[in-house]
């Protein structure tokens, strides 16, 4: 699914009115030569209620008009178009956020977008309207996820992200948008980020106290995922006894308890307590029997301590769950090598055939 080629696909819904003469709407003149849009939906109940017989309804040709603006900014009368609404609609902001938000109701998320998208083009753009618009966005980013394109899911998202981040740099008062962003990063899981909106919008004088409580509530879920995407961040780094102490802030409720386990072992062992990483990573594997990592991770508690035999154990106990880890077979490889075993040719053969490098090439031939 492409959004903007759905939107074009709109068109087809758009048919042209001739008039058989000049005609007079609140003391505007509107040439017989101007087709008018209208939607078809609207033309087809019009004629089947029998709506049409004596005239055509100036409040569907509005419609009509906003619609084809919000699919083309640019159409050929837009000028005249915008005189006929102005000279028909006292408020035109309104009663188009009325068009929109009956089309969310009745689940035409697209045809929502469209007529705001109609409003900007006519009017421009203040925050309501660009919140509304994001908001609707967002909606179909969701309904939408499994259709949509990888390629055109990330241009997708990073359009409302950015929608809503203007909305903020021109109202830091504009608390919906914190809301809304706190869930788009939750949903990334940007959890950081997730938090810093979500506290934002928690800290504000803002009188939205029923999704102040539904906030605190998701605030409490996103601390583990903030501490361990801290704890990810020092790790990345090297700086071990910092992930090593935030890492001991999560909870037991974290739902990830098999990569918790692992990060205390990673940290334990860069910071020297062999011991310790080899009880956290077991801890994992228990838990989780299918990730290579956490074999690579025993396997080089074993080397540390200098247990070279149930280093292959844990390595060879790794392959029999993950066959295809080049990880796996390129460490066992090198470990083996290393004690002068045959048996290493058959694993860097392995690694090769997963990964294929000149550095092993030159080791195996």
């Amino acid at each position: 699914m492409n959004l903007e080629m759905e939107i074009q696909e709109k068109l087809k819904n758009i048919v042209f009115l001739e008039l058989k003469k000049d005609t007079e709407i609140a003391n505007f003149k509107i040439d017989r030569d101007l087709p008018l849009p209208m939607n078809l939906n609207n033309l087809v109940e019009g004629i089947r209620t029998s709506e049409f017989e004596e005239e055509i309804s100036i409040e569907k040709i509005n419609q009509g008009i906003i619609y084809l603006l919000g699919i083309d900014g640019e159409f050929k009368y837009r000028e005249k178009y915008i005189e006929i609404l102005n000279h028909s609609i006292r408020d035109l902001k309104n009663y188009v956020i009325y068009l929109s938000s009956k089309s969310v109701e009745n689940n035409e998320l697209i045809d929502g977008y469209i007529y705001l998208n109609g409003l900007s083009s006519i009017i421009g753009e203040d925050n309501e309207i660009k919140f509304m618009k994001t908001n609707i966005l967002e909606n179909i980013y969701n309904r939408y996820f499994n259709e949509i394109e990888e390629k055109d899911k990330e241009k997708m998202i990073n359009n409302i992200v950015k929608s809503y981040e203007q909305i903020i740099s021109k109202d830091e008062e504009y608390y919906l948008a914190y809301y809304r962003l706190g869930y788009i990063f939750r949903d990334l899981k940007k959890y950081l980020k997730s938090k810093l909106y979500f506290e934002k919008f928690l800290n504000s004088e803002s009188d939205y106290e029923d999704l102040k409580t539904e906030v605190r509530e998701v605030l409490m879920e996103l601390e583990d995922y903030a501490n361990v995407e801290i704890a990810e961040t020092y790790i990345s780094y090297g700086k071990f006894q910092d992930a090593y102490g935030v890492l001991q802030n999560v909870s037991g409720l974290y739902p990830e308890q098999s990569l918790l386990y692992y990060y205390f072992s990673l940290s334990q062992y860069n910071l020297g307590f062999i011991n310790e990483a080899l009880e956290s990573i077991d801890i994992a594997i228990s838990l989780d029997d299918r990730e290579e990592q956490f074999y690579n991770q025993k396997g080089m508690c074993y080397i540390a301590m200098d247990y070279s035999d149930e280093a292959i154990q844990t390595y060879l106990d790794g392959l029999s769950k993950v066959e295809d880890s080049y990880i796996l077979n390129y460490n066992l490889g090198i470990l083996l090598l290393n004690k002068k075993d045959d048996n290493y040719k058959k694993y860097l053969k392995k690694a090769y055939q997963l990964e294929p490098n000149e550095e092993l090439l030159n080791l195996i031939e």
